[in-house]
């Protein structure tokens, strides 16, 4: 039986007896390295990775008002600048926004209002 060179894994040949023990080994020391890099400042990385994967954004110029502005998920927050007026208005979860809708999808801008005429998400 051989050994990988780095991490002096098991490697069975076709013709070594089939040994469990033999394979055993190689969980072990598996397991024990990824014990080891799993806890303390790897794992609190992978946590902040993890959390800050799920934070999206999306940004871009949008013309008129009363259609809905696809941006491929369900926003928290819109924030919509009026270019000719210099106005703005945020929409956010749960707080109703008579000048802009969130959608699953994006959100509706306008309802009539002059906030939307021309924005960025």
């Amino acid at each position: 039986m051989q050994q990988t060179e780095k991490y002096k894994l098991n490697l069975i040949e076709p013709s070594d007896p089939f040994l469990p023990k033999d394979l055993n080994k190689n969980t072990r020391k598996i397991e024990e390295v990824l014990q080891t890099h799993m806890e303390g400042p790897v794992a609190d990385l992978k946590n902040r990775v993890a959390v800050l994967e799920g934070f999206r954004a999306a940004y871009g110029l949008i013309i008129g008002s009363g259609s809905e502005t696809h941006v491929g998920f369900k926003p928290l927050a819109v924030l919509v600048n009026d270019l000719s007026g210099g106005r703005s208005t945020l929409a956010v979860e749960g707080c109703k926004n008579p000048y802009l809708e969130l959608t699953e999808d994006g959100f509706i801008p306008g309802f009539g209002g002059t906030y939307a005429a021309f924005g960025r998400i």
